[in-house]
């Protein structure tokens, strides 16, 4: 199940206003691997702690990585849920 956000600003998603993000449960699902992707990462907005924090899932290591996709920073089971990021603005 999933909770409900925010509703984001017009320049979040791609400006289409009202347009719901919500959490996901780490528990129920991860972040898709990239298609054809060599090497798959994906940032993502996620809560670890309570606090949120941007950090990249790693389909490699099966972990998540700090925000630069660098290196190590927490388990997949540190992570209580996350979203995807939005679209950036044109």
């Amino acid at each position: 199940m999933q909770t409900k956000l925010i509703t984001p600003p017009a320049d979040w998603a791609g400006g289409k206003k009202g347009k719901e993000m919500n959490w996901i449960k780490t528990s129920e699902q991860l972040p898709a691997r990239k298609e054809n992707a060599r090497y798959s990462q994906v940032p993502c907005i996620i809560v670890k702690d309570r606090q949120i924090q941007i950090l990249v899932f790693n389909h490699e290591h099966f972990c998540w990585d700090d925000e630069d996709g660098d290196d190590h920073n927490c388990d997949i089971a540190e992570v209580s849920h996350w979203m995807p990021l939005p679209e950036l603005p044109l």
